[in-house]
């Protein structure tokens, strides 16, 4: 036997104003959560199959459906924490100085550039941490062109499959 369809009875103001808040919120894990109440206003989906559209757990939309019954839009959207840790990079105090040093090509790698985050602001993060903020801040990592005998070279040390040595160099190239 089926499993049972999903279905919120929603009256037409109801979907047009959740539709309008869907478009209009910027938080992106508000409209994962609007999304799902929209999906579930269509009754085609069960709850399995919500979840898996959604990329959350069975228990996670049962739990954001039933927000939405109590609650409405309002209560649907209310979160006790933020999304997430804001990275201390993220500071305009710490950015400015490393854009200027990223131009003057103070830095050749990603693990230099966290060298120094750690010793002038006492900012501890992986060579990853600082490869995916740069890459937020729009400096496109590249590595270095290599000539068909340093390619050679290169491969004979680090393999076929690639290189995962962190601490070659990167070229740094900032959009702006």
């Amino acid at each position: 036997m089926a499993r049972k369809r999903t279905r919120l009875a929603l009256s037409a103001g109801q979907l047009a104003r959740i539709k309008r808040r869907l478009r209009s919120t910027s938080d992106s894990g508000g409209r994962k959560r609007l999304r799902v109440v929209c999906w579930a206003a269509s009754g085609h989906y069960t709850l399995a199959q919500l979840a898996r559209r959604a990329r959350r757990a069975r228990s996670t939309i049962q739990l954001w459906l039933g927000q939405f019954s109590e609650g409405g839009i309002e209560r649907l959207l209310v979160r006790k924490f933020p999304p997430g840790r804001r990275s201390p990079m993220a500071q305009t105090e710490v950015q400015a100085p490393l854009l200027v040093g990223l131009k003057a090509r103070r830095w050749r790698s990603a693990e230099q550039g966290r060298v120094w985050l750690k010793s002038a602001y006492d900012i501890h993060l992986t060579t990853k941490s600082v490869r995916r903020r740069l890459r937020k801040m729009g400096v496109l990592l590249r590595p270095p062109h290599l000539t068909p005998l340093h390619a050679k070279a290169h491969r004979k040390l680090c393999g076929r499959r690639g290189c995962a040595n962190i601490n070659h160099p990167l070229r740094f190239w900032l959009m702006t």
